[in-house]
């Protein structure tokens, strides 16, 4: 961070009684020892500033260590993914903590870019520093990448800039959610992307999956599960959602092995999807 600082155009007199040489002060945080530094001339080469001789700006002003719970962390390092190469497998991906600042209880996020820019994938913070993304598939020669990368933050402070970057092949979202599973030529891209789609993984599940759609625009949902016979299990979504991608869980604990059938209601639109319970 070193270079990066703010500028105070200072006029408390408390300042201007014990450093009375100038009103102007510029400030920043040494990541190396720990603490503001200032200085207070009209001068903004900061290689002619001499940290050796620059106090800590608590010190100065008689205030106590700040909090660096409350300071942007650097970004997580060595953000890998460590099953690129299985096919099959759902990308797992590992990380270490920032380097600064120390002492610090940090959690995650973690981005995922599909090819029309990144998007948080995980819940709540991630308060290790593992994360597996169970709603993509690694596959051989994939039609695009997957691209990923970390977040951290303390408790108070802000995100920090991203990790570098850790891609796996497989084929975009868009793709993956087709009805029945089928995969799309690029040139059906675009048109996907208005489309009411609907799917869900694993399938066949026991006793739970992940069911995926997505919404070309916003509007009032039903997502509902229904038997062999036509009759109404139980209901997923009733709500009004944005347009882009979501998901529910479906929880086959209760019920028989067999086939049942989801339901999409969208405005005057439906989509219908078959799903296999194993027992």
């Amino acid at each position: 961070m070193d270079g990066k600082y703010f500028y105070l155009d200072l006029r408390d007199a408390n300042w201007v009684t014990h450093y009375p040489a100038s009103a102007d002060l510029y400030i920043r945080w040494n990541l190396n020892k720990k603490k503001f530094e200032y200085y207070n001339s009209v001068q903004t080469d900061w290689s002619a500033f001499s940290p050796e001789s620059s106090q800590s700006i608590w010190y100065m002003f008689n205030i106590e260590n700040p909090n660096e719970e409350a300071f942007q962390p650097t970004p997580p390092r060595n953000f890998i993914c460590t099953n690129a190469s299985h096919v099959g497998q759902h990308p797992h991906f590992t990380w270490s903590a920032p380097s600064d600042p120390s002492g610090v209880t940090f959690s995650y996020n973690i981005y995922r870019s599909l090819g029309a820019g990144y998007s948080k994938i995980n819940g709540a913070p991630i308060t290790n520093t593992s994360y597996t993304d169970t709603e993509i598939e690694i596959v051989k020669n994939g039609s695009n990448p997957a691209v990923y990368y970390a977040a951290a933050m303390g408790s108070q402070s802000p995100e920090s800039e991203p990790s570098n970057k850790a891609s796996i092949q497989t084929n975009i979202a868009e793709k993956r959610i087709l009805p029945g599973g089928s995969v799309s030529e690029k040139s059906e891209d675009n048109k996907q992307r208005h489309s009411l789609q609907l799917s869900n993984y694993p399938n066949p599940f026991n006793p739970v999956t992940t069911i995926t759609y997505f919404l070309p625009d916003e509007g009032p949902v039903r997502l509902s599960v229904y038997n062999i016979r036509g009759q109404w299990i139980a209901q997923l979504v009733n709500k009004f959602e944005p347009a882009g991608g979501h998901s529910a869980y479906f929880d086959g604990s209760d019920l028989s092995g067999g086939v049942y059938f989801v339901r999409l209601q969208f405005e005057n639109r439906s989509k219908m999807k078959k799903i296999i319970l194993l027992k």
